[in-house]
């Protein structure tokens, strides 16, 4: 005798309850606020694009699960399962022919070396960089930034920008984006004005994504052969400071094989595109505790704006000995040390360039005008056991922490003689008076920062290397003066 069939084993309540599982995930909103200090994209004004991502494949899998239990007989269900197998097992090989086929037409910014990466030899890129929020969700204020600007980007033999191939020259810069030049045209980075500035001439190395294990890379194998007398190595008071590795990135990984596919690219540009922009505008009360964001300095109409990440303050929160006690620090100095000793051995010198967070430079300009408690909050979205005082006795303490990885750094440099500058006040002094040294809504220097950095440099170069510079260019003047004299008296006769 049959068993009477009960609803909950039947193929209609395999389905209401996935559906309804599903639904009371999609229910379940992220942390916009967070998403926001984090500066993350927001998918239908709800949910991070990782937790978006996981939704719809859930989703897609559901309708699987429910297409295969909805089978009326055993023998109809395996067909389906073997179906759904020959239709992945087709369509991922086809999937692959389109990403190789996309790739061969698609130049990319970064080729592979022998000892470490760099850009494609003699590349030239033109964009334009418009200052405003990558994500469409920001923060509750967003007023307008430092504007469109035009950028020619353009590289020699080796892959490195510079204008002009170089096989010697006086100064060696070493660094990331803010040694490359990130969103400037040719003439603005600050190795180029620091050339202007002094007559010398100045070999950029800095690639946009190096770190410490690259710069020594780049040192001993394109930067020393130059013999230069001055080699600068611009430490970034981000990125530098939260990596463990050792070894410098010659080849390209996995990730950026799966990151730089055209059909991931893709992807990503329609989600933030076009599911990023959908309930970007609605109302979100938790936002009301980022309206302090982005800083107007200075205060009043001639300000300008400036936003950055919670985890700029997070970094920036901590002890002289907590920080003298990191991985990252140890790893830095073991870096330094290398540098140093290859400098020597080429009869160069070393200098350290300090370049600081924005909220480094700005915070403490519009301090006066913070709630501490607001400050706090923010940090916490990227560190929730945050420490410190509670209430408007926080901000004094994150203040007096600001500076302690920069004296640190300082400290541990003159002990070795090796010369040190710092950007950090320049820069303020700056933004101070009224000059956008960052831009609003990225990390990194506008022309005035890196006209501003420059200057500071050019102040802090060895008195020897600019008197060397002064006679270098007074005798190539003299020599032009003496061609023109006899080139004037051949014509007189």
């Amino acid at each position: 005798m049959n068993k009477p069939n009960r609803f909950i084993e039947t193929p209609a309540f395999f389905s209401i309850v996935v559906l309804l599982g599903n639904l009371i995930a999609w229910a379940i909103p992220g942390n916009v606020a967070k998403l926001v200090a984090r500066e993350q994209h927001v998918m239908l004004g709800r949910y991070s694009r990782a937790h978006f991502c996981w939704l719809v494949v859930a989703g897609l899998l559901s309708l699987i699960a429910i297409y295969i239990r909805t089978a009326p007989t055993p023998l109809s269900m395996k067909r389906r399962v073997f179906g759904l197998i020959a239709s992945v097992l087709a369509l991922f090989p086809a999937l692959v022919i389109v990403d190789l086929g996309l790739r061969l037409r698609t130049s990319y910014p970064y080729q592979p070396g022998d000892h470490v990466y760099h850009r494609p030899p003699h590349a030239r890129y033109e964009l334009t960089y418009e200052d405003v929020p990558e994500q469409r969700r920001s923060f509750p204020n967003t007023p307008p930034g430092y504007g469109r600007v035009a950028c020619v980007m353009t590289y020699d033999a080796e892959g490195f920008r510079n204008s002009v191939d170089r096989s010697q020259c006086d100064i060696v810069t070493l660094g990331d984006s803010f040694t490359e030049g990130s969103r400037v045209t040719d003439s603005e980075p600050w190795p180029v004005r620091l050339e202007e500035l002094t007559g010398l001439a100045v070999c950029n190395l800095g690639i946009s994504g190096y770190g410490p294990p690259e710069y020594l890379a780049a040192l001993e194998h394109f930067g020393l052969p130059k013999r230069p007398k001055l080699v600068i190595c611009m430490l970034y008071e981000g990125n530098d400071f939260r990596s463990l590795r050792v070894e410098a990135k010659s080849g390209i990984t996995y990730r950026q094989v799966i990151a730089t596919s055209p059909l991931v690219v893709a992807a990503n540009h329609f989600l933030v595109q076009y599911i990023g922009v959908i309930g970007a505008g609605r109302d979100v009360p938790a936002l009301d505790s980022l309206r302090w964001l982005p800083l107007s300095v200075p205060a009043g109409e001639g300000g300008r704006a400036y936003a950055f990440a919670a985890k700029q303050l997070t970094d920036l929160y901590v002890t002289r000995e907590k920080f003298e006690l990191d991985e990252s620090w140890y790893v830095i100095t073991t870096l330094l040390k290398q540098m140093k000793r290859a400098c020597d051995d080429a009869g160069a010198e070393l200098m350290v360039a300090y370049a600081p967070l924005k909220a480094h430079v700005v915070l403490p300009l519009a301090a006066d005008r913070l709630s501490g408690t607001d400050v706090r909050r923010f940090m916490q979205y990227k560190n929730r056991k945050l420490k410190g005082p509670e209430g408007d006795a926080f901000l004094p303490s994150l203040l007096e922490h600001l500076d302690h990885r920069e004296s640190v750094v300082r400290d541990w440099c003159e002990r070795r003689s090796i010369r040190f500058v710092s950007l950090t006040e320049p820069l303020r002094r700056d933004a101070a008076a009224g000059r956008q040294v960052f831009y609003t809504y990225d990390q990194h220097w506008s022309l005035p920062g890196h006209e501003c950095a420059a200057r500071a440099i050019a102040k802090a170069l060895p008195i020897n290397l600019m008197r060397s510079s002064s006679d270098s260019i007074a005798e190539e003047r003299s020599e032009k003066e003496s061609k023109h004299l006899a080139e004037t008296e051949r014509k007189e006769e």
